[in-house]
């Protein structure tokens, strides 16, 4: 836990984020319903936040008609990084599509659970989102410089 909270630092310098507990909050909610709260915005449910999040990361689940793209059931959880979980992805079955999103930071499953709108902890806009190649970027070049003072 220390190393990512270290991590954190170093690569979003603009937030510091603080585990009272050695554990983060995430968003949680379900919805069957396009458009709802817990899809759009989770931070108005009232018991939309779990304050201490005991596994490994913040998760999206985003379950939609294909290809209307019509959601057809959206959850936001605290769980572990499992095989689903392994890296970001969207699964395509038949009518259906599945995304699986799973993110490390206080409250950063925000976004719209779509991959290319993965919210990283310290992001900032009207939908939340930030573009995951973009990140990634950022968080590299970072790394790379904080090797380089070291060195």
């Amino acid at each position: 836990m220390h190393n990512r909270k270290s991590l954190n630092q170093y690569a979003y310098p603009q937030q510091i984020t603080i585990f009272t507990d050695g554990a983060m909050r995430c968003y949680t909610c379900t919805s069957t319903e396009k458009g709802s709260q817990c899809e759009t915005n989770p931070s108005t449910l009232p018991h939309g936040i779990l304050d201490s999040c005991p596994r490994e990361a913040c998760t999206i689940v985003r379950v939609e008609e294909w290809p209307s793209q019509r959601v057809k059931s959206f959850y936001r959880g605290c769980d572990g990084r499992t095989k689903v979980f392994e890296r970001n992805n969207c699964q395509i079955e038949k009518d259906e599509r599945t995304c699986f999103t799973a993110c490390v930071g206080d409250l950063c499953n925000r976004g719209n659970g779509l991959v290319d709108h993965i919210v990283h902890s310290g992001s900032t806009g009207s939908d939340g989102g930030s573009m995951v190649t973009t990140a990634v970027l950022l968080v590299f070049s970072t790394i790379i410089r904080w090797c380089l003072a070291l060195a």
